[in-house]
């Protein structure tokens, strides 16, 4: 009899929350990539790239050294001298090291503004999104991060995509 009333118990506990969530309308959305794809974030993007533009020209300058210095490491290195190999390797390191300065650089000024472009939008994020929840009568919203795998019927990061775009040109 023990046994019968556990396994009623177990069998009810298992199924409520499947019944809960059955009534509950649960959505996923991945707000990073909703915004990023936007058409404020495009345009962020483009004004960065200009921003950047001596830097990724200076780089591009340097790769071209560099390939011109390592062509010529192969092509004369029979004939060069211990003493200007030394000197090559060290002019090529010395430009693979600038480069690696310069995109250094360009990563953490770009991890700067995308936190400042997710600051200065988070009001238009949380306002679409407080949007999308009542007209689709969401009782659980989870973001993308904090899923393992979602229906593509569940995810509605292009709603909240076409909520930023359409709230960007009111």
């Amino acid at each position: 009899m023990k046994k019968i009333v556990s396994a009623l118990v177990l069998t009810l506990l298992t199924t409520i929350p499947g019944i809960v969530a059955a009534e509950s309308k649960i959505a996923v959305v991945d707000i990073y990539r909703a915004l990023m794809s936007s058409e404020a974030a495009k345009v962020a993007v483009a004004e960065l790239q200009n921003e950047f533009k001596a830097e990724q020209d200076q780089l591009t300058q340097l790769e071209q050294e560099i390939k011109a210095l390592q062509e010529k490491g192969q092509k004369d290195g029979m004939l060069m001298t211990d003493e200007d190999k030394r000197r090559l390797f060290e002019e090529i390191q010395s430009k693979q090291s600038d480069a690696k300065h310069i995109i250094q650089k360009v990563r953490k000024m770009q991890t700067k503004r995308e936190k400042e472009f997710l600051a200065q939008n988070k009001g238009t994020i949380d306002a679409a999104l407080k949007e999308l929840v009542d007209e689709l009568k969401i009782d659980l919203l989870l973001t993308r991060e904090a899923t393992l795998w979602v229906s593509p019927s569940m995810d509605i990061t292009l709603k909240l995509l076409e909520k930023l775009n359409a709230n960007k040109t009111k």
